[in-house]
């Protein structure tokens, strides 16, 4: 009996974590002009944003690509800030061997007065306002995962007759303790 209730107190504190870390993140605002089931096109603004490129599919980069991130906003930066976390955290497949993971900066923060990366591999840069078919979706995601969710996404696009650019941008919206309710996103820019 004690084997079993101390093995379930680790699945409880990680269910409690779930529960309490969702909706306290700030997020990247848009405005949605259509919706369709569960697709969406959205209108963003312009986002400053921290990125890093690293070797590999979407999925295959997040540890060293967060890592690298995280450092820049807990104060690995010219001024030693701590920068707040948001979401989403993008993920776009540059090209068959290199993927670009981003952290979006939190409002108040400009080209100007962000603080500058200690380290070379972190880029710091603006999307312009533009915008967006996005496919929401829950649960852990993978590479294969995320590949067939865009494959949803071209199909409605296509029977819609809206034309998107490639690549696919993935969005993470949750830590990875967050293990009920998770938000995941695939989107494509509209030209």
């Amino acid at each position: 009996m004690k084997i079993l209730l101390f093995s379930l107190i680790p699945v409880l504190i990680l269910y409690a974590m779930s529960v309490f870390s969702r909706d306290q993140t700030p997020q990247v605002p848009y405005s949605i002009i259509r919706k369709s089931g569960g697709f969406e096109i959205r209108s963003y603004e312009p986002v400053l944003y921290a990125s890093v490129e690293k070797s590999g599919k979407m999925m295959d980069v997040g540890n060293s690509g967060f890592r690298d991130l995280a450092n820049y906003i807990f104060g690995g930066n010219a001024s030693s800030q701590k920068i707040a976390m948001t979401a989403p955290v993008n993920f776009e497949q540059k090209d068959s061997a290199s993927t670009r993971m981003s952290f979006s900066m939190p409002a108040g923060f400009n080209l100007q007065n962000l603080p500058k990366p200690q380290s070379d591999n972190i880029l710091i840069h603006e999307e312009p306002a533009r915008k967006m078919a996005v496919l929401e979706f829950g649960g852990f995601a993978g590479n294969r995962g995320i590949e067939a969710r865009a494959e949803e996404l071209r199909q409605w696009l296509k029977k819609e007759n809206i034309a998107w650019q490639e690549p696919v941008i993935f969005m993470a919206y949750n830590s990875p303790w967050t293990l009920i309710g998770r938000r995941n996103e695939v989107a494509f820019i509209l030209p």
